[in-house]
């Protein structure tokens, strides 16, 4: 990816133009902004916000507390830092942003250039007019070199605000100082997504970042080798999600046939491979980028239900010397299991047959289905049927779900409370069928539903056995040829169901590494986990009971500028919350020793009504949401085991992994 210092041009101006990259301004924070990571310091204009960039060079993002009319800063600023791999030389570096800035900007036009000293060192400015979007803009950038590393200082502000700011900007740059760098952290080059569970060892000393725009997961790029070195060789991975578990050659055809459209690139080479354990292709290519000659290779994979391209590129005379160190790379990929992978750990491969240790059923798994992508890890078996694996015809699914009470379970009321809870959710249709059974020698029911789905029939089947405290609710559900194709074989599959001890016990206290927090639920609480989302659920207090409490913790990765009001602004307005959703109150307050939110609300869930306490927490890039819920009558019952959950909520890292400054 081209890495020149003119690139905070078009950053400034996104800042100034997109309300995505706006952010409030703290009139209470100090002015002196210092990042030891990048090594530099710059004293802020008082009121004025600044945060640590993503955007790959770009260090620092700021903007004034006031506003113009359309809600956008008067004034944004970036600083940029570029690292050489030997001395930096001012004038090179000066050269090549102003060569290279009227073929990055609309209607590009210098007004003043000179020399000037920031921070004790030469330096350079040039003062321009440019346009982006149909809106006139000007700016003046600032150029400082030291060492091996260039620094540039972009404001930037439309034509009417510019004087007004002039003596800021001057003040501001001025103020710029090369600090000493920290050392680089053990273990630096090492990135895990906890999002994805996909990792990567990158080269030692190049620099990585999350750049959070066209799809980029992350990115590592080298040092320029010098200041007429307009190209830093680089490894870009993309992560992208696809409608549900595909074949890995359609997923490269794509991508391929993408290439001269997007990159004007030509295919020299493809071959096929393994990386991180999964099947892989090879993508070599030809491209041109703002007249340079690259050459760039591609590895393609998917994992679950996302396809991941990791893309090396370097000039095209150099592909040879850099595709050593593209390959190493590439060798250290690692992909957490799925969800699909994990529960299927538990198949004994001698007899076919699914073992819940944690809920104490197995159940013999029928020749063809493979466990959903869907299927939580800890609630029970979701099985997807031969053909919709492939996708050449209509889905069958087929699943077996465990369900505690507190005291022994009911059949009929068990029973009665799960039909009629489908019956809210299920196409229009009839019931056809109940009938008796025997699951390991427990008394079963059987229910069978005729079902409209669009232009299509099709049928349900739910089985329903008790045995202590254990209710077991298998469904089946088919268009109605394939219903009847499939029909012996299902039952054969929940007749084979045995109850067996429970052998694995979670511990209360649960501790989650890739987002860094731990929590603790009730001992006699299940536990499940589907993709980043941990859930603990009550039992079924008696028969009579028709909603399961539950917390749930859902970490979520969000733009550095996101707040908590913003999100709970977001949850009010959100246009898909549901219809009967009423916001009682928002409190702040205080979780893990941070600022946090409590929004109560109520609303239909899953047919139920019921009460929910929403808490968030922001830690970095991370938004920790933790909803706790009951049924409204039930509410304030379960208060203090609420209560007890989200006061042993705990962040186990202090800094997220892509954490970088911060004001000082």
């Amino acid at each position: 990816m081209t890495r020149a210092l003119g690139g905070f041009v078009v950053v400034a101006m996104l800042l100034l133009l997109c309300p995505a990259l706006a952010f409030a301004a703290d009139a209470d924070r100090t002015a002196r902004y210092v990042d030891r990571e990048q090594g530099f310091s710059i004293t802020l204009p008082q009121g004025w916000t600044g945060i640590p960039a993503k955007q790959q060079g770009v260090a620092l993002l700021a903007a004034s507390p006031k506003k113009r009319e359309n809600g956008m800063p008067e004034v944004s600023l970036t600083v940029s830092i570029s690292k050489f791999d030997t001395k930096a030389d001012l004038d090179a570096v000066y050269n090549e942003v102003a060569a290279s800035l009227p073929k990055q900007v609309q209607n590009f036009q210098q007004v003043d250039a000179g020399a000037i000293t920031v921070g004790g060192e030469p330096g350079k400015y040039l003062i321009y007019t440019c346009s982006a979007a149909g809106t006139a803009m000007k700016g003046v950038s600032v150029f400082v070199v030291k060492g091996n590393r260039a620094a540039s200082i972009c404001c930037i502000t439309t034509p009417e605000f510019y004087d007004g700011y002039e003596s800021a900007f001057e003040e501001t740059t001025g103020s710029f100082k090369f600090e000493t760098q920290a050392a680089p952290k053990p273990g630096a080059s090492n990135y895990t997504s906890p999002d994805s569970g996909f990792s990567i060892t990158f080269p030692d000393g190049w620099t990585v970042s999350e750049p959070g725009v066209s799809g980029i997961l992350v990115q590592a790029m080298s040092s320029l080798e010098n200041a007429q070195d307009k190209f830093g060789e680089s490894i870009n991975v993309v992560a992208t999600a696809l409608s549900g578990p595909q074949d890995l050659d359609p997923v490269a055809r794509e991508y391929v046939g993408a290439l001269p459209k997007q990159l004007n690139a030509q295919q020299v080479g493809i071959s096929s491979l393994k990386i991180g354990g999964r099947d892989a292709r090879s993508i070599v290519f030809l491209a041109s980028v703002g007249g340079m000659k690259l050459k760039d290779i591609s590895y393609i994979t998917c994992s679950g239900p996302k396809a991941y391209i990791i893309t090396c590129s370097s000039e095209a005379d150099k592909f040879e010397k850099y595709k050593p160190v593209f390959e190493k790379a590439i060798g250290t990929v690692k992909f957490a299991a799925s969800n699909a992978e994990t529960v299927a750990t538990a198949i004994d491969k001698a007899t076919g047959r699914w073992h819940d240790r944690r809920n104490g059923f197995s159940i013999v798994i029928p020749e063809g289905w493979t466990i959903s992508s869907e299927c939580p890890v800890g609630a029970g078996l979701a099985l997807d049927g031969p053909a919709a694996a492939s996708g050449k015809s209509p889905a069958m699914r087929f699943g077996i779900f465990p369900q505690w009470y507190s005291v022994p379970a009911d059949l009929n009321a068990f029973s009665a409370m799960m039909i009629a809870n489908a019956k809210k959710t299920m196409p229009p249709g009839e019931q056809v069928e109940t009938s008796n059974l025997t699951i390991d020698g427990n008394p079963a029911k059987s229910f069978i539903f005729r079902l409209s789905v669009g232009s299509q029939r099709a049928k349900s089947l739910f089985i329903f056995t008790t045995k202590g405290h254990l209710a077991l609710g298998a469904f089946f559900f088919a268009t109605e040829d394939r219903y009847a194709a499939n029909e012996e074989t299902v039952i054969a599959a929940v007749k084979s169901v045995k109850f067996e001890p429970v052998t694995e016990k979670l511990p209360a206290a649960y501790t989650d590494k890739r987002f860094g927090y731990s929590i603790t639920g009730p001992a006699d609480w299940a536990q499940s986990e589907d993709g980043n989302k941990k859930t603990f659920t009550c039992p079924y207090e008696d028969a009579k009971d028709d909603f399961q409490e539950e917390v749930e913790i859902m970490p979520k990765r969000v733009a550095t500028a996101e707040t908590l009001d913003t999100y709970v602004e977001r949850f009010r307005s959100d246009p898909k919350a549901p219809k009967d959703r009423v916001v009682l109150t928002v409190d702040s307050l205080k979780i893990a020793d941070r600022d946090a939110r409590r929004v109560l609300c109520t609303q239909v869930h899953e047919g139920a009504n019921v009460k929910e306490a929403m808490y968030l927490v922001l830690s970095g890039d991370t938004l920790y949401i933790i909803t706790c819920r009951a049924a409204v009558d039930k509410f304030e019952k379960y208060q203090s085991k609420f209560d007890g959950m989200v006061k042993s909520f705990a962040l186990t890292r202090s800094q997220p992994v892509s954490a970088k400054g911060a004001p000082k």
